[in-house]
C-alpha cells in the first residue's frame, strides 16, 4: 500500500503542472487507472484506513485532471469522504494520520469540487464539513496563501444551497470569522472578500426568513 500511496502522491503532484498534466491527460491516467482503481474499491467492505487515504489522493487526482461537476465520472463512497474530511481536520490539528502529514489547501481544492454535486452535499454536511471549514475560517492567517481560504469559502457557498447547512452554519458562529475576512484583516484578497460576503448575506437571509415565521 505505502508504494501505491506514493505513486498516487505523485500522480497529485504532477497533475498540478500544466505540462505533466497534459501528459496525464494524454495518457488517460485519470481514465484508465486512477477510475477503475476507485470504482471497484466500492466492493471492499472494510478497507484499511492507509487504502482509504490512497483512495482519497486517487480521487483528488481525478477531480484535478477530468472532473465534471454536471455529469461527474463517479461518485466518491462515504468512507473515501468521510477520509478526505477526516484529513481536512488533521491538517487543522497539525497531526498525522495513517503516517501521512495532510495539506489544507489539497483537502479544499477538491472539497469545492465534490460540494458542488447536490448527491454529495448532505453526505458531506453529516461528516461535519461545515465545522470543519469554519475552524479552518477562523484558523486562517496570510501566510497560509489565498488559495486555501478562497477554496473554503466556495465549498461553504456550494453547500448553502441546503438548509442543514446554514443551520449548522448558524450555529458556528461564523460572523466573527466571516467579518475578519470581510474587512481584509490577515490580507485576506478580494475574491476571498466577496465570497465571505455572499456567504453572510445568505446566512442573514435564512435567518431573517426563520424570523418571519415565527
Amino acid at each position: 500500500i505505502m508504494a501505491l500511496d506514493a505513486g498516487v502522491g505523485l500522480l497529485s503532484h504532477l497533475a498540478t503542472h500544466p505540462h505533466s498534466r497534459g501528459v496525464l491527460l494524454r495518457r488517460k491516467v485519470a481514465e484508465e487507472l486512477l477510475l477503475e482503481m476507485v470504482v471497484s474499491s466500492e466492493k471492499l467492505e472494510f478497507p484499511p484506513e492507509q487504502y482509504l487515504c490512497t483512495l482519497a489522493g486517487a480521487v483528488e487526482v481525478v477531480i484535478k485532471l477530468i472532473w465534471d461537476e454536471e455529469h461527474p465520472p463517479f461518485l466518491p463512497t462515504t468512507p473515501v469522504l468521510h477520509t478526505i474530511v477526516w484529513t481536512l481536520i488533521c491538517a487543522l490539528d497539525g497531526v498525522m494520520w495513517a503516517g501521512i502529514t495532510w495539506s489544507a489547501l489539497s483537502r479544499v481544492q477538491a472539497l469545492a469540487k465534490l460540494s458542488a454535486v447536490d448527491e454529495l452535499k448532505v453526505h458531506l454536511i453529516d461528516l461535519h464539513l461545515i465545522e470543519a471549514l469554519v475552524r479552518l475560517l477562523d484558523q486562517w492567517t496570510s501566510e497560509q496563501g489565498v488559495l486555501v481560504l478562497e477554496y473554503a469559502l466556495l465549498t461553504l457557498l456550494n453547500l448553502l444551497t441546503v438548509e442543514e447547512a446554514r443551520f449548522r452554519l448558524y450555529l458556528t458562529g461564523v460572523y466573527r470569522p466571516l467579518r475578519s475576512i470581510v474587512l481584509g484583516d490577515e490580507g485576506a484578497s478580494a475574491g476571498a472578500r466577496e465570497k465571505a460576503v455572499l456567504c453572510a448575506w445568505l446566512l442573514f437571509e435564512w435567518q431573517g426568513g426563520k424570523l418571519g415565521t415565527v
